[in-house]
């Protein structure tokens, strides 16, 4: 467990809500949060200023804290959930090479039998 997640944990969930809805409110919580990042880029592009990376950061922060806050109702380590996001992303990365060995190899075929 990461010292965010011990941090996170030693708070508690001090949200008045009955439990069964817990899930919803935190997927709620979550998304809403997610919408206070977008406002900052919008605040940004709307007043013509630099993006305020304090508030940026802010606000990413009550974005991570909803994730783990989440992964700990159905027992996801953040850890667990980058490592898992990591093979994702690296499998992802390794077909869309294999699509583009296949593409370069689709092309020259055809330069080669004067399709194009």
């Amino acid at each position: 467990m990461s010292k965010y997640e011990t941090f996170q944990r030693s708070l508690g969930i001090n949200l008045t809500c009955p439990p069964e809805a817990l899930p919803e409110v935190l997927f709620l919580g979550l998304s809403a949060e997610c919408g206070e990042v977008c406002n900052e880029l919008s605040k940004s592009l709307w007043q013509e200023r630099k993006l305020d990376r304090g508030a940026l950061c802010s606000e990413l922060g009550d974005v991570l804290w909803y994730i783990a806050m989440i992964g700990d109702y159905y027992d996801i380590s953040l850890e667990n959930m980058m490592e898992d996001n990591m093979h994702k992303r690296l499998k992802r990365a390794s077909e869309q090479e294999e699509d583009r060995e296949v593409e370069l190899y689709t092309l020259a075929r055809m330069r080669s039998a004067g399709a194009i």
